[in-house]
């Protein structure tokens, strides 16, 4: 039971890879994004973390208004800036920068995320889109039929693309 404990305590020690994902309030003018962007990196560094890799915040129109309380009053938002950030940390650390962040007054939301190391995904197939191969009878025009090639004919295509 001891063992089990131990190396639960020495995990808990591993730094972890985490993502942070926010959107900071349209307010702010973009030439202080670079600015805020800043806090928010030497925010990560003070809990420990380390930023790996991240994105400058662009704007984009949300899917629908949010609110946030500034000065007393509440205003909705569908805009903001979207941001992201890799970085590696303690647990102990992410759980106080999630603190820090929900004081933070110029984030509208924030997402910390446990992650792993790259590993691209296989490309995923919209099923609305199909299969994505047209048949030939798709393709001929409505009420021209196939006609059936002989060997002759084939071999002939074939010969032409091998010149070719």
């Amino acid at each position: 039971m001891a063992e089990k404990q131990k190396k639960e305590e020495v995990k808990d020690q591993d730094s972890r890879l985490y993502e942070l994902g926010y959107h900071l309030l349209p307010i702010i003018m973009e030439e202080e994004l670079g600015g805020e962007v800043t806090a928010l990196r030497d925010l990560i560094e003070k809990h420990g973390g380390q930023v790996v890799s991240q994105e400058m915040p662009k704007a984009m129109a949300l899917a629908y208004p949010l609110p946030k309380i500034i000065a007393s009053k509440r205003k909705y938002f569908d805009t903001a800036f979207f941001g992201w950030a890799r970085f590696e940390m303690l647990p102990q650390g992410a759980v106080a920068l999630k603190e820090d962040l929900n004081g933070y007054e110029k984030i509208l939301r924030f997402i910390i995320v446990k992650t792993s190391p790259e590993q691209p995904l296989p490309p995923r197939r919209m099923s609305f889109l199909g299969k994505g191969k047209v048949s030939r009878k798709e393709r001929l025009p409505q009420g021209e039929k196939e006609k059936a090639l002989t060997e002759e004919e084939i071999e002939k295509t074939i010969e032409g693309l091998l010149v070719q």
